[in-house]
């Protein structure tokens, strides 16, 4: 448990098969508190309320987190959140379940709940809302996510009690709902997951959810090069608006970083952070920053580093 404005930061950590009678099963975060989840598996657990994780009166951001297979005897299977701030990026929430509403995620008591490009999928609850429930006045944005075969004998993806709820440029199954704040650019279509039934949520080449959800811009092969080599193309259509797509190929497998900077050199999307087979590729950057705004127009590079060695392109973003 970390409480009482202590700030504690965990990396690369696994939390798993832990249980408690009381509140967050894996994770406590309380009493304005700050705590930094980076790299995490937070599985298996079991709570009242929060299942995996539970904060209360707190500040939690979790980055690269997978969050599954854990189960609340009342709300919040994957996480609850009380009258704190919690901060989602780049997260899976899947296969976590609760009777009460909020399979996945808890968001209840003026608390403010952010997420941007997660997956939330085959979460479940006993009452409405399979994936989150929002309540007393609590405040959810959801950009570039994926909320997907959730399920509840109603409202299987969202229920909104009260307070506000956002959406934008996502893919949720059967539309936005009733009462929920549509941001634009939201799509309702099988966003074309891997083998979901396997935890892989990976995104196929033809998925119509390609800047969306914790693995985004389906890294498409284009072909598989005779000769491989590592090469960056210069991006189309160029100049360009609102999207481009920027194509590379890889010489051999290995770790694979391509990211969007302005000319200050200042980071403004990542589009590629894994391992990646060789061959030719394609990635698709909708002119928006990593917490999904709309970027200004003007000149941004395109850095491709591979093996520690990097090529960078320039593209051109008209308004």
């Amino acid at each position: 448990m970390n409480s009482e404005n202590a700030a504690l930061t965990m990396t690369n950590c696994t939390v798993s098969s832990n249980s408690t009678s009381g509140y967050g099963g894996g994770v406590h975060s309380g009493n304005k508190a700050a705590l930094t989840m980076t790299n995490c598996t937070v599985s298996g657990n079991k709570a009242v309320n929060g299942g995996g994780a539970f904060n209360s009166s707190a500040t939690l951001t979790m980055m690269n987190c997978a969050v599954s297979g854990n189960k609340a005897s009342y709300f919040g299977g994957g996480v609850a959140s009380y009258s704190g701030s919690l901060t989602m990026m780049n997260c899976t929430i899947s296969g976590n379940s609760a009777w009460s509403p909020g399979g996945a995620v808890l968001n209840d008591f003026s608390a403010t709940l952010t997420m941007t490009n997660c997956t939330i999928s085959r979460n479940s609850s006993h009452e409405g809302g399979g994936f989150v429930y929002n309540a007393n006045n609590a405040k959810l944005t959801i950009t570039n996510s994926i909320l997907w075969a959730n399920s509840a004998p109603t409202e299987p993806e969202i229920r909104r009690q009260s307070g506000a709820i956002t959406i934008r440029n996502s893919d949720v199954q059967g539309g936005i709902p009733s009462g929920v704040t549509d941001g634009g650019g939201n799509i309702n279509a099988d966003p074309l997951f891997v083998n979901p039934s396997m935890g892989d949520y990976h995104l196929q080449g033809g998925s119509p959810a390609r800047d969306m959800g914790a693995f985004p811009w389906p890294v498409a092969v284009i072909e598989q090069d005779p000769v491989p080599r590592f090469y960056l193309w210069q991006n189309h259509p160029n100049p360009f608006n609102p999207s481009t797509a920027i194509h590379f190929s890889l010489s051999d497998a290995g770790l694979v970083s391509l990211a969007v900077y302005d000319v200050n050199g200042r980071l403004v999307r990542t589009l590629v952070d894994n391992t990646l087979a060789y061959g030719q590729y394609e990635i698709v950057w909708n002119g928006t920053d990593d917490m999904g705004w709309n970027v200004a127009s003007g000149v941004y590079l395109c850095r491709l580093i591979f093996h520690e060695r990097a090529l960078t392109g320039k593209m051109t973003l008209v308004r």
